[in-house]
Order: structure tokens, then C-alpha cells, then sequence
């Protein structure tokens, strides 16, 4: 890739504030006129009770799965705000959807032991077809509103599983005026 090949393109980027800042200085170098616009936010659950519950009792799961480097972070921010040090039990496999989510974790100390080799559910199900996964207690760490391909599917696997919301995703800006503001911003302001 030439060093300017996105020299005088303009890209929109509609990813969480937070989360656009290094594929923004990524396309700077390469020329790219950024525009960050984020359409949504990444935010903690409304309660933690469910998720305290199995911080406590971690040592009664076989598998935790992060579908998401978020899952990852909110999942230790909030051992972190229990005043709590995090050490997953030796006997606890971890799964990451892909390496962004490995790359946290091993941030974390922690041993990846599963990273399937397309970044989608049903690429964790291929694996786990692979393992031997009836009658294992299996904890799903993810956003609060996913699809259910991953439990259903591990549910059919024989295995025993327990969905836990760590973040939420919101919208920002009223949901289809979202959308509106930014197809009135890129009319009006890129062109």
C-alpha cells in the first residue's frame, strides 16, 4: 500500500468514541481525511447483580467465552470496583472471539486457551464441536443484546450455560435521527 494511497478520500467513522482512535491514526497515516461520528456508546449494565454472582463463583464454570475486547473490560472494571483482585481459577479455560479480545486478556494475566479462527459465534461452535462440552458449565460474557446462536448452539452441544450482560450498547443521538443527522452531516459538510 502506497504510503498516501488514501490521500484526499474522506472516511466516516461511526465506531464508539473510544474505540475509533487507533483505525483513526491509522488512516491519518495513510492520507485519510478522518471524520469520527459516533452512533453509539458502550456502557455498563444498569445492575451488576448477576455478574457479582458469578465473579464469585467462578470456580464453578468449565469455560468462560468474551465475545468482545468490551466484555473483557467491563468484566474487570467491575472486580476492580468490588475492591477484588481477579485471579481465574487454574481450572477455568478462557475462549476469545478473536485476538483484539485475546490481546485484553492476556493484558490481564490470563491464559487464552481457546481463539477460534473466524471472529463470529458460529466459529467458537466449529471448535467446541471438536470438545467435549456435555455436562460443562459454560459462563457467556457479553453485551446485553447479542444473538443467541452462541448459547442455543452450546445448549445443543450438551453443554450447561449461563449468558451474563457486562456492558450495553446505546445509541446515540435518538436512534433513526442518528441516522438522519449523519446522512445531512456527509450531504452537507463532505461534499
Amino acid at each position: 500500500m502506497n504510503k498516501k494511497s488514501l490521500s484526499g478520500k474522506r472516511i466516516l467513522i461511526t465506531r464508539a468514541r473510544d474505540q475509533s482512535g487507533d483505525f483513526a491514526t491509522l488512516l491519518k497515516k495513510v492520507g485519510a481525511e478522518v471524520i469520527e461520528f459516533p452512533t453509539i456508546e458502550i456502557v455498563p449494565p444498569l445492575h451488576w447483580g448477576k455478574v457479582d454472582r458469578v465473579i464469585d463463583h467462578l470456580k464453578s464454570y468449565d469455560w468462560i467465552i468474551f465475545t468482545s475486547a468490551n466484555g473483557v473490560k467491563f468484566f474487570w472494571q467491575r472486580v476492580k470496583e468490588r475492591g477484588k483482585s481477579l485471579r481465574l481459577p487454574s481450572s477455568l479455560k478462557v475462549c476469545a472471539i478473536g485476538p483484539a479480545t485475546a490481546s485484553r486478556l492476556r493484558k490481564k494475566r490470563v491464559s487464552v486457551h481457546y481463539i477460534p479462527k473466524k471472529f463470529v459465534a458460529e466459529s467458537i461452535l466449529e471448535g467446541f464441536e471438536k470438545t467435549i462440552v456435555k455436562g460443562k458449565r459454560i459462563l457467556l460474557a457479553r453485551a446485553r443484546k447479542a444473538r443467541d446462536v452462541l448459547p442455543k448452539g452450546l445448549k445443543e452441544l450438551g453443554a450447561e450455560v449461563e449468558v451474563v450482560a457486562v456492558y450495553r450498547t446505546l445509541s446515540l443521538r435518538g436512534g433513526s435521527m442518528c441516522f438522519l443527522r449523519l446522512v445531512l452531516y456527509v450531504v452537507f459538510v463532505v461534499f
